[in-house]
Formats: C-alpha cells, structure tokens, sequence
C-alpha cells in the first residue's frame, strides 16, 4: 500500500468504539463469507421455534387425528342408518286439507310413517339424535297408524299451544316447519275438531 500523508491507503485510525465491533479489526471493516453465518440463525431471520412450541404442535395433530379417527370409526355404528318408512295404516279424519298440511309442515317427520331424509340424516351422531326423536316421536303419537287415542291427542294438542311442538331443534334445521300466529291458532284448532270427529 502507497504512504499517503503519513499513513496507509484506506487505513483509519481505530475508535474505542470500533474495536468492541466484531467485525472490525484495528478500524478495517471485514465482511464474513457469504457461506459462513451463524447457525442458530435461521435463513429467513426469524427466530428459532422453541420445543415447547413444537410439543404443543405436535400434540394438536395428534388431537386433530384422533378426532376424525373416532368420527370415521362412529359411522360404522349401524343405528340410524336406515330410513325405511313403514306403510300408513290409517290417518284422523282431518277437518281440513289445511290442518293436514300444517301436520305434515310441523309433525310429520317425527309422527308420521312418512318421514322425510335428509343428506345429514345418514351422518352420525347426527343419525343417531334423528333416529331416536322417531322413535320417541311414533311412540307417543303417530298419524299414520291413528287409533283414536284421547290422550295423546289431547296431549298434542297441548304441545302446540305451548310452544313445545315442534321443537326449536327442528325448526332451526328446518325453518319451513315454523308456524306463524295465525297458523298456529288455526293448527289449534283444526286439531281439536279433528280429534273431536275421532
């Protein structure tokens, strides 16, 4: 290197500060290799993960998997897969083609042998809840095998006027089952004549 007024070419004299920087030796700037960095420093610069996030990341697969392990394992379960609606035996002699219509709207998938499926109906557990609302449903009343039980029309009757029948579990899925005010006084009292005529 060539003297240049008492000193060296691209030479400086050295700072307190600059010799507490690793990368400057006596005031000269040295840059590492391209191919040389510091391994705990990943290349994207973001900071390692920690194990612990790593563990918990792990187990929340893990979880994920077993879910729908257990989900794919339950539709093997044969109970509420089948859909077959047993034949109508007889039906009340309704009073009105209208409050026969409000039945089939509002009762007829739980107390009727005409029930109607769905594309969820199949899926447990959701075929399961459905296929014990049916049962229980046809138990306690069903308009496709009417024998002219009192007491369960009476009790039917009652379940509208309270707000009961249908349940709000049904009507959610199927809004359409929803009745108005004015429908549900004419449903009362269709029911009532109907249950009156036998």
């Amino acid at each position: 290197m060539l003297p240049r007024e008492g000193g060296l070419v691209g030479w400086t004299r050295p700072t307190v500060e600059s010799l507490r920087e690793p990368d400057r030796v006596h005031g000269l700037t040295c840059s590492r290799p391209a191919s040389v960095r510091d391994p705990r420093v990943p290349e994207t610069g973001t900071l390692l993960q920690l194990p612990e996030e790593i563990y918990v990341k792990r187990w929340i697969l893990i979880g994920i998997g077993a879910l729908v392990a257990v989900f794919l394992l339950i539709q093997l379960v044969p109970y509420g897969h089948q859909h077959t609606n047993p034949s109508v035996v007889a039906e009340p002699a309704w009073n009105s083609p209208q409050t026969r219509e409000l039945a089939v709207r509002a009762c007829f998938d739980c107390h009727s042998n005409e029930t109607k499926t769905y594309w969820y109906s199949g899926i447990a557990p959701f075929s399961w809840v459905i296929q014990n609302d049916i049962d229980e449903g046809r138990r306690r009343l069903n308009f496709s095998e009417w024998t002219g039980n009192s007491r369960n029309a009476r009790e039917s009757v009652e379940a509208v006027q309270r707000g009961s029948m249908p349940p709000i579990q049904y009507t959610l899925v199927h809004p359409n089952a929803r009745l108005s005010d004015a429908e549900k006084t004419a449903f009362e009292q269709g029911l009532q004549a109907t249950f009156q005529g036998g």
